[in-house]
């Protein structure tokens, strides 16, 4: 589950509670109450990304990053379709790219590094035609970047040294 430390519970304060999600720290809502950003960057956040994010239909951004949320990406996370920012900079995440996430083609930007991921990037990059910005620095990747990353003609930043 994700945890945080206990001395900043009270900035958590209306998290879990019958309060309306759109009043919790981080949560950002639209107009008509449905969750489109959750934006909770260095809070100390550990363990894997729970399951229960699928059920924000509307998620367009999500910023976990520099916290310690380890385990493998979970395959889940390609559920979060129509979400266009996935941040998780810095974090303990370990493992391979999932291969679902490659369906996010809606992705603009996609920020994986500081982290342990490991294996080679597959050539499903390619069918991520909107991505604009993609950082996969400081992991543990080896081979050689796909050709098919010549396909994402919107790609301004891509970060891949230190692996």
């Amino acid at each position: 589950d994700l945890s945080t430390d206990e001395s900043i519970s009270n900035t958590y304060y209306y998290w879990l509670s019958h309060d309306h999600e759109c009043t919790w720290y981080g949560v950002t809502c639209d107009e008509n109450g449905s969750v489109v950003r959750l934006e909770l960057p260095e809070n100390n956040l550990n363990g894997p990304i729970p399951g229960e994010l699928i059920h924000l239909t509307s998620l367009r951004i999500l910023h976990l990053q520099h916290n310690l949320l380890s385990g493998t990406l979970p395959t889940h996370i390609a559920h979060l379709y129509p979400l266009i920012e996935l941040q998780l900079l810095d974090n303990m995440f370990s493992g391979t790219i999932p291969e679902e996430l490659y369906d996010l083609t809606t992705l603009q930007k996609l920020s994986l590094g500081w982290n342990d991921f490991s294996g080679t990037l597959s050539t499903r990059i390619g069918e991520m035609t909107n991505l604009q910005m993609l950082s996969l620095f400081d992991n543990k990747f080896d081979g050689t970047i796909p050709s098919e990353i010549g396909k994402l003609s919107f790609l301004s930043f891509l970060y891949t040294h230190s692996n």
